[in-house]
């Protein structure tokens, strides 16, 4: 999203000033609107897990020492 900025004023007038001094870059986008466009853009909302198989035990052994 980009960064965010919080700005508090001791009066409406000088809240009225401060946004009168804001400035906007504003990106023209496509939307992503279905699964494919997500996955050929690469853009997820959670990160990805892989599930590999394998000696259950080792992995539960190493998990318990961390």
């Amino acid at each position: 999203m980009g960064n965010q900025y919080l700005r508090l004023a001791s009066s409406t007038k000088l809240a009225r000033q401060a946004l009168l001094k804001v400035k906007l870059k504003i990106k023209k986008q496509t939307p992503i609107i279905t699964i494919e466009d997500a996955i050929k853009k690469k853009s997820f909302v959670l990160k990805s897990k892989t599930i590999k198989r394998g000696k259950s035990s080792s992995a539960i052994r190493i998990q318990n020492i961390a």
